[in-house]
Formats: structure tokens, C-alpha cells, sequence
């Protein structure tokens, strides 16, 4: 009996391969700067190749810890999103940047954005742009920033940027001064003077730099906007994992509760020399009573928890506070610092997901030393309290 041999073409064509693919798109983002956070932009790309269902990510300069955790959740929602197996496949992101910048899950709409282009096949618009994290159900979450990412996208001369859907208007916090002419004992004189903060619109403040600005709610939309095309999924239903939405309502919870009671305590005390500080706090605690009202806990507790940050600054200035009383505000913090650290070293990490909270939290700590070190020590300025 003669066997069947096959030339190696045919055998090719019968037996399904997995051909690497490549993509790139424009990452929106913001740096710090001695003048404050300024639009940057980076290079995102990925590579989709015959693997194990890793994924790997690649950048410099280096970023956040938790810019590892957003890309992983990205690619499994572009995955669930297309009802697709990606178990055989390995997915390596770069991002490459000029200069630090920050990311972390602000870049997680892009990213699931271009997971989905290569696993499904289509190409998105190259001059569009998008900011926004991405949440369970393919929901576009809010982010910072987002003025300074539309002025960063301008300079590289992209035509449209989508942002999370509710993020439209957006307080200016920082001075605003006019140079005015008064009379000063019978001679004219040119003073700068400062104006109260202003609210802009996004969509206007897009269109007056040649941009189009789009408010997305979740990927279908998203990829429209990239596309042109429709990508309804009929079965794709928004689902929220009970117990997370559990530990961000109760975090929520606290958070907000403190700030009533830090609010309660600067009304006993308060004086209008503050206006643009309680401006600002203001901003943060209605915005906390729209994301709750919509089920997001999350941006309630990152809303109350910058206004109670600027609430403990403004408590302190309001009562003269001493520098006796400032270093000792200090030094229980850092006991607390220490005392977390200690804690989360000596917890036993029996999963990748713990390994990763462990890194996300210490990777925190770090900072929260760094921080410490830059709070002044005595004269609290407004400019303190809003920075």
C-alpha cells in the first residue's frame, strides 16, 4: 500500500495558521512640567502573534504600574467584545514616548480601540484621536487633562478627538489676569489683574483650534467615530462584577462622608479670601453627585477624594495653622505611609492579581513620600491649596 505524501504548499494551506499582525496608532497624554501638567503624545503600537494568550508591554520612559493592569484589561474587553478566543495568541504593546508622561488607565480606550482593529480587521481614522479609560461593558470612563491632550493633538495636527461622554465642560482652575488701567494718585498705571475661574466648552474650545471634539459613552460609538461604520453588538450587554461595584460604592462612601465632615469644619471658620479654593472644591463635589447618580463610583471616589485634599489644605490655612502644627499633621502621615507599607510587605500574595495590587499600592506609597517631602512646611499660600 503506497502512502499519501502531500508537498509541503498543500499541507500549509490545510493545517490553519496565525500570521503576526501590527498596528499604530497616536496616544494621547499628559506630562508634568515646573508649570503643571502640558499635552504630550506617544506612539502606541501592537503586535498580535501565535502565542499563549499573554500580554506583554513595552515602554519608555517607564509609566505607572497600573498602566500593565489597564493594557491586560483592554485586550480582554476588545476580546469579549468580538466574542473571540484569544487564548492562542500573545499581544505586545509599545508605547514610546519623547518624554515621561502620564497614562496609566486614561489610555485604555486607545488601546482596546487598536486590539479590536487588528482582531477584527479594519483600520481606524489616523487623524483621530481618543482619551478615556475603558470599564466593564466597554463603557469610556472620565480622565484628566483633557484640554491639555485636545492642544496636544492639535500640534500634531489630528482632526477630532473623542472624550468620555459627560466630560464636556471643565473648570479653568488656573489664574486668568487681564492687565487693566486705573488711576493710582492722578497717573494712569497697567496692573495685572486676576479674574475668577471660568467654565469651558470642550466641543467650542476644539472647534476655535480647527478640532472636532466628540463625546463618546462606550466602544460602539467610539469605533464610529474611527470608522464610520456601525459596530452595534447585539448580545454585547453591559455587566458590572457585583462585588467590584460593591467595594467602589462603599470606597465612595467614606470618601464622600469625609468630605462632609471636612466641609462642616471649614464653614465653622471660613472667609472670602478663599473664594477660588472653595471654587474649586465646589467643582469636585457636584461632579461627585452626577457620577453617583449614574452608578459611577469610581469617579465619585477620585472626586471626593481630591476634594478632600484641598479641604485639609484649606482647613489648615483657614486656622493659622503654626509650623509646630504642620509638622505634626506631617509626621502622623508618614507614620500611616510607614504602618501601610508594612502591612501590604507582610501580606501573602498567592495570585498574579494580588502580586498586582501589591505593586500598585507600594508603587503609590513611593509617591506619597515624594509628595510629603514637597508640602510646605509653613505659610500656606491659595496657590498651595490649588496646585
Amino acid at each position: 500500500m503506497k502512502r499519501l505524501v502531500l508537498p509541503l504548499f498543500i499541507i500549509l494551506l490545510i493545517v490553519p495558521t496565525i500570521s503576526a499582525k501590527e498596528g499604530h496608532m497616536k496616544l494621547l497624554a499628559v506630562k508634568e512640567t515646573d508649570n503643571g501638567y502640558e499635552g504630550a503624545v506617544a506612539d502606541l503600537y501592537l503586535e498580535i502573534k501565535e502565542g499563549s494568550g499573554r500580554v506583554f508591554l513595552d515602554t519608555f520612559p517607564l509609566t505607572k504600574v497600573d498602566t500593565q493592569i489597564s493594557t491586560r484589561f483592554a485586550k480582554d474587553i476588545a476580546c469579549s467584545y468580538l466574542n473571540k478566543d484569544c487564548s492562542g495568541y500573545d499581544f505586545i504593546y509599545t508605547i514610546m514616548a519623547d518624554s515621561p508622561i502620564i497614562a496609566g488607565p486614561s489610555a485604555g480606550g486607545a488601546i482596546t480601540l487598536l486590539t479590536l482593529s487588528l482582531l477584527d480587521d479594519f483600520k481606524l481614522d489616523e487623524k483621530t484621536g481618543i482619551t478615556g479609560t475603558i470599564n466593564s461593558g466597554g463603557l469610556i470612563g472620565p480622565v484628566g487633562g483633557i484640554k491639555e491632550k485636545i492642544n496636544a493633538a492639535k500640534n500634531i495636527g489630528l482632526k477630532k478627538v473623542l472624550i468620555p461622554e459627560g466630560e464636556r465642560f471643565v473648570k479653568e482652575e488656573n489664574n486668568v489676569v487681564e492687565k487693566v488701567e486705573i488711576t493710582v494718585e492722578n497717573r494712569s498705571v497697567v496692573k495685572n489683574v486676576s479674574i475668577s475661574n471660568q467654565t469651558i466648552d470642550l466641543l467650542e474650545y476644539g472647534r476655535a483650534n480647527g478640532l472636532e471634539v466628540v463625546e463618546v459613552s462606550d466602544i460602539n460609538g467610539a469605533l464610529y467615530e474611527f470608522t464610520g461604520k456601525k459596530f452595534e453588538k447585539e448580545n454585547y450587554e453591559i455587566q458590572i462584577d457585583a462585588g467590584y461595584e460593591k467595594t467602589m460604592s462603599f470606597l465612595a462612601s467614606q470618601l464622600c462622608n469625609r468630605s462632609d465632615k471636612l466641609m462642616g469644619e471649614v464653614n465653622d471658620v471660613y472667609n472670602d479670601k478663599y473664594n477660588k479654593t472653595m471654587s474649586s472644591i465646589l467643582n469636585l463635589t457636584s461632579k461627585t453627585g452626577i457620577a453617583v447618580s449614574k452608578g459611577r463610583y469610581y469617579s465619585a471616589a477620585s472626586y471626593c477624594f481630591g476634594a478632600n485634599v484641598k479641604l485639609s489644605y484649606l482647613l489648615l490655612a483657614l486656622t493659622n495653622a503654626t509650623k509646630d502644627d504642620i509638622a505634626e499633621k506631617r509626621e502622623i502621615i508618614i507614620k500611616n505611609i510607614d504602618k501601610l507599607e508594612g502591612g501590604i510587605v507582610t501580606r501573602e500574595k498567592k495570585t498574579v492579581t494580588d502580586l498586582e495590587a501589591y505593586m500598585v499600592v507600594k508603587e503609590r506609597l513611593i509617591e506619597s513620600k515624594e509628595y510629603e517631602e514637597e508640602v510646605p512646611k509653613e505659610n500656606i499660600t491659595e496657590k498651595d491649596l490649588l496646585d
